[in-house]
């Protein structure tokens, strides 16, 4: 029979194919569970059917400390997942749907190509805010005087970009961030996005 470590292993190397993010005795003030893939799929591990009702009242508890997560009840043959309010048989390759799509550097290159045509709205929004924002624009480009020989102010506002894309893309595959990732200077964007959502979804 399989050890729990080795059904974890196990499925360790299955999701990693699929799951940019997969943690491991992840804890909650309910108890740690076993396998969490990109912060949405909790699965717990159990070495024989025997087991099964233990973890399902596991993860009932656990759940309540994820945004709508999905639960999956394995022993590395059987594989369990809540729909509704009933536990269904399952296959491990219906749980790749859950994943979070793989970004590749490809993409960000895309990305900062096709969005570098919002630079203008940027300085738009940039300058029907300057008074409030122009003080954190000369902290910046003070500092970048001393790195580079080319137009700071320009720079300033290809590094808003960058930041922009960093931002959205780890928020796609972690999900919501508990802390901000970049300095105040060049996130000032984050303040205008909701009144301002065209500037950023490529209209």
């Amino acid at each position: 029979m399989k050890t729990h470590e080795d059904i974890r292993v196990e499925l360790g190397n299955f999701f990693s194919k699929y799951f940019t993010i997969i943690l491991n005795e992840v804890r909650t003030p309910q108890g740690r569970v076993d396998m969490v893939l990109d912060y949405k799929v909790l699965v717990e591990i159990k070495t024989t059917a025997k087991e099964f009702d233990e973890g399902k009242e596991q993860l009932e508890r656990y759940k309540k400390y994820f945004e709508k997560p999905v639960l999956v009840l394995t022993n590395g043959e059987i594989f369990l997942m809540k729909k509704k309010d009933k536990w269904v048989n399952v296959k491990k390759e219906d749980l790749i749907q859950y994943a979070k799509k793989r970004y590749t550097l490809s993409d960000i290159a895309s990305a900062m190509s096709t969005l570098t045509r919002h630079i203008p709205k940027l300085k738009e929004i940039f300058q029907n805010n300057e008074k409030k924002l122009k003080a954190r624009k000369v902290a910046y480009t003070t500092l970048l005087k001393g790195i580079y020989n080319t137009d700071v102010d320009e720079l300033f506002f290809y590094h808003t970009l960058i930041d922009i894309i960093i931002t959205k893309f780890l928020k796609e595959v972690v999900g919501e961030l508990p802390f901000q990732i970049s300095p105040p200077v060049v996130n000032w964007w984050s303040e205008y996005e909701i009144r301002n959502k065209r500037a950023y979804r490529g209209d």
